[in-house]
Formats: structure tokens, sequence, C-alpha cells
């Protein structure tokens, strides 16, 4: 990823948790990594056991890792516009996810989702910026249209499917 460049990534959330541990453990060999978490996702034991892996000086790397979570779409759209823009790659993980909730109306969510996109193009700026994110659920057809407004302003959209011969997790 080069700076000025927005790749999306458009996944399920257990192909999601692979590449986040991946990517970020590979960025945090490298230098800071920014990571902005809408969805509560993140699984840093994953991510420490990956960098183990990789080198014996966990700590260090994983103080590389400078992470917020936004549980509301008002607070992602905050910690958008607050982050300064820095040479170090941002990852904005399962950012739709604030903007899905049904207390929130679809014009409103969809105005706070066009004020975060202008920031993700600022931080783009200065560094590479990764965008995860995940369809609508089946229940909010009309919020369908939040995944392809991030789509168009993209550079980059990298696509995974769930593995159809996958069975889905037994819930009982």
């Amino acid at each position: 990823m080069q700076s000025g460049r927005l790749l999306l990534v458009i996944a399920p959330a257990r192909i999601a948790k692979d590449l986040t541990t991946d990517v970020t453990s590979r960025l945090a060999m490298l230098g800071f990594v920014d990571i902005i978490d809408g969805g509560n996702r993140l699984e840093v034991y994953s991510i420490a056991r990956a960098i183990r892996r990789q080198t014996k000086d966990l700590v260090a790397t994983l103080k590389r890792i400078r992470l917020t979570r936004a549980f509301t779409c008002y607070q992602l759209l905050a910690l958008l516009a607050q982050s300064p823009t820095t040479p170090s790659p941002r990852i904005v993980l399962d950012i739709l996810s604030t903007f899905y909730d049904e207390g929130v109306t679809v014009s409103e969510a969809y105005r706070l989702l066009q004020e975060s996109v202008k920031h993700l193009h600022r931080l783009s700026r200065s560094a590479s910026v990764i965008v995860f994110a995940q369809p609508s659920p089946f229940t909010q057809p009309e919020r369908a249209l939040f995944l392809e407004h991030l789509q168009d302003i993209a550079e980059n959209v990298l696509v995974f499917k769930p593995n159809e011969t996958e069975l889905p997790q037994r819930l009982l």
C-alpha cells in the first residue's frame, strides 16, 4: 500500500479476523500502526501470537499498535475527525457496523458516513488506509448503499466470499 491509497476489504467476519491479524502483525513489525475498531472485533491475543512467531520482542512490537474503539457512528466519525495525519498506516475495522445501528435513521447514518469518508481521504494522503467492511444485514436492505458508497470511493477493493463448503457454526 502506498500513501494516497484507500483499500477497501469486503469480507465475512471470520476471514476479516484472519486478514486483520496478519496485516496488523506485519505492519507492527515495521513500525507504528493505528487501528480504529468499529465493530469491537480486534482480537489482540491472535495478533500477539502472530507477532510472537515473528519476533522475541513481543512487548515492544505490541506497543506500536495504537488502538481506539468506536461503539456508535457518531464516535467513529469523531475518531476519524480527531485523527492526525501521520505516516503510520491506518486500519479501520468493521467500519459499517456502527452505521447499521437501527437507532440512527438511514439518512442520518448516510450523512455521517459521507463525513467519515472525507476524513478517510484526508488520512490516506499521508499514509495507507485499509478499511474492512461487511455487507448490510438482510434485515436492513435500505442500508446496502452504504457499502456501495465505500466501493465507489476506494482506489482498490478486495472482496472475499465465504467458503460455501463450510457449515455455519452451531449456536447450541
